[in-house]
């Protein structure tokens, strides 16, 4: 069946906003889109790849599909068996202990555990210890905990109200997990996604693109050496060769230099290390808008010390 991520995506934001609000660090949208990936990441695991066809079902019968209450209540404990998401994110973000668990038959309370749900090891079985606390997710957890024998028949005369109170729970808990390993997260679905580290380099550079002065000059005046020149020396020594000297901003000679590799001499204090750190500001903001562009990576030898290696 097709299923309509988009909506269920906004479906999934309208009923736990108010509670993930709480967070300033969760930018629900993010979380929520990271979220549908996870379930979807195709896995070389017979006992997770369920959970790609399973939890898209229920979530787009019970979301948006026309059905009747009954039935949604009837799919329900498919979407609200928090488990195999859980050991899918356990997988992924460490599947050495993922086989430990499996092999010593670790139950729902210990990933639980390990994934930073319940770090204090509290009674999950009892939600009624938890609400009066504030909007937050032991309380959810605890009842979500609960649902985890849930079966139709059990919920078959629940209102709607009371469906999506407890599938309210289930979401939070969804994207709380998610957010907690969302940087694992991401790398495993994608190792080759450096979105955010781009993001992070412009980020923390952002104020050279208005302030760095590209520094000119002319190559007949000797006495102000502040300018950018770039000649090729072997062309001088060939007596068939055409000397060639492109001199400018460093914006310019990035344009004109086709070499992989060039030097940036210059006294102390005329500007190297700032107008390297400019030059990786603009490769940055070219790779993070085409991913055919190469990655720029920034460091300074001054700062490396005999027990580093460049790589």
């Amino acid at each position: 069946m097709d299923i309509d991520w988009d909506q269920i995506k906004l479906e999934i934001i309208g009923e736990t906003k108010e509670t993930l609000s709480t967070d300033l660090t969760i930018n629900l949208a993010e979380v929520v889109e990271l979220f549908m990936k996870v379930i979807q990441f195709p896995l070389d695991n017979n006992d997770l790849n369920g959970i790609q066809s399973r939890l898209p079902y229920s979530l787009q019968k019970i979301l948006i599909d026309p059905i009747s209450r009954k039935e949604k209540n009837a799919i329900l404990p498919e979407a609200g068996n928090i488990e195999p998401f859980l050991r899918k994110i356990l997988f992924l973000v460490d599947p050495t202990l993922y086989n430990i668990f499996k092999n010593e038959k670790k139950g729902l309370t210990r990933i639980i555990h390990y994934l930073g749900l319940n770090p204090k090891n509290s009674l999950l079985d009892k939600p009624e210890l938890y609400n009066n606390q504030t909007p937050h997710f032991l309380f959810h957890l605890s009842k979500v905990y609960n649902l985890r024998n849930l079966e139709g028949h059990n919920c078959s005369e629940w209102t709607n109200s009371k469906l999506y109170n407890e599938l309210k729970s289930v979401f939070i808990i969804y994207l709380y997990a998610t957010h907690l390993h969302s940087q694992k997260l991401k790398i495993a679905i994608n190792p080759f996604d450096v979105t955010e580290y781009l993001t992070s380099e412009i980020s923390r550079i952002s104020d050279l693109e208005t302030q760095f002065i590209h520094i000119e000059g002319k190559e007949d005046i000797p006495e102000i050496e502040l300018y950018s020149n770039e000649s090729n020396d072997e062309s001088v020594e060939s007596e068939n060769a055409t000397f060639i000297q492109r001199e400018g901003t460093i914006d310019y000679l990035r344009e004109k230099i086709t070499e992989r590799q060039f030097v940036i001499t210059g006294d102390v204090g005329m500007g190297k290390s700032t107008t390297m750190r400019y030059l990786h500001l603009q490769d940055a903001i070219k790779a993070l808008k085409d991913n055919t562009k190469p990655i720029p990576i920034y460091f300074e030898l001054k700062y490396l010390n005999e027990n580093d290696i460049l790589l």
